[in-house]
């Protein structure tokens, strides 16, 4: 009896102590989003948005200045693309046969993908209100959906003859998840070339000028570095800053393609990039850790 009652005691204190070494808490924020390129072709440009994150926090001590933290968080994050230079577009004639339309091309697209992240970081308190952290995150993609518009003002090769087009002007509703490439887009306008009323869509999908199934552009894993410092405006109450830097290629290069001319001057094709993408965010955050 005498040494159950050691086992319990003992058991107690050790449930006590991991008890004051495990915490938890959440957080909710802003992330300032953009990608990165190391090939930015010409006329293209990345623009910050902004997105959100909320989710869990739990920590574990290993003294009262240092531990490690582990995070749970769904996170929108993505850019805005805007592209001003030389384009591409398809037109599909009565006849079944495409016109494509080349001339300068400018578009604004603003892409968001729902992200699940899981940060693991370790953090040091130099001082009781203040916290330094670094580690490093993986992201899993649920949803990835971009919204824009496009506009296209060039001429059109018909039998060798050279054609002016006014320009024409397209809504970009994009859902990489749902959207295919053999999508039949409503063809709700029309432009006047050479006498032949050809009709065009209002809007376009994501896949619209692709003739092959490429698959879908951005890849399921992400994988970051991140760093930041928290002001602790009380035990448990903080702001934070944090920096996530993009260690891994988001786009999948068989479908990071751009619509280019054909040789014969008449015809559409694709030219695969042979670039490497990332993401990067800044995110500012309040918390609670109890």
């Amino acid at each position: 009896m005498k040494k159950i009652l050691t086992l319990f005691t003992l058991l107690m204190f050790c449930a006590a102590g991991a008890q004051a070494q495990f915490g938890y808490g959440f957080k909710t924020g802003i992330n300032f989003n953009s990608f990165s390129s190391d090939d930015i072709r010409e006329g293209e440009e990345f623009v910050n948005t902004t997105g959100f994150h909320i989710g869990a926090a739990f920590n574990y001590k290993f003294t009262e200045l240092m531990g490690a933290r582990a995070e749970l968080l769904y996170s929108i994050r993505g850019g805005r693309i805007r592209y001003d230079g030389e384009g591409v577009f398809p037109l599909e004639r009565e006849n079944n046969t495409t016109v494509v339309l080349s001339g300068t091309r400018r578009s604004t697209l603003r892409v968001n993908n729902n992200y699940l992240e899981v940060p693991v970081t370790f953090y040091y308190r130099p001082l009781p209100w203040l916290e330094i952290s670094a580690g490093a995150q993986a992201g899993i993609l649920i949803g990835s959906t971009a919204i824009g518009q496009q506009g296209i003002l060039g001429t059109a090769n018909i039998d060798d003859q050279l054609f002016n087009v006014n320009e024409l002007r397209f809504t970009l509703d994009y859902n990489y998840g749902k959207d295919s490439f053999d999508d039949e887009a409503r063809l709700t306008n029309s432009v006047e070339i050479a006498g032949e009323f050809v009709p065009y869509p209002n809007t376009i999908g994501a896949y619209y000028e692709f003739t092959e199934d490429y698959g879908k552009p951005y890849e399921f894993f992400d994988f970051s570095a991140v760093g930041g410092i928290s002001f602790f405006l009380n035990q448990g109450l903080y702001v934070g800053i944090r920096a996530n830097i993009g260690l891994r290629d988001i786009t999948r290069n068989e479908a990071d393609r751009v619509s280019v001319l054909a040789e014969d001057g008449v015809s559409l094709t694709t030219v695969q990039r042979d670039d490497v993408d990332t993401n990067t965010a800044l995110q500012v955050s309040v918390g609670f850790i109890f």
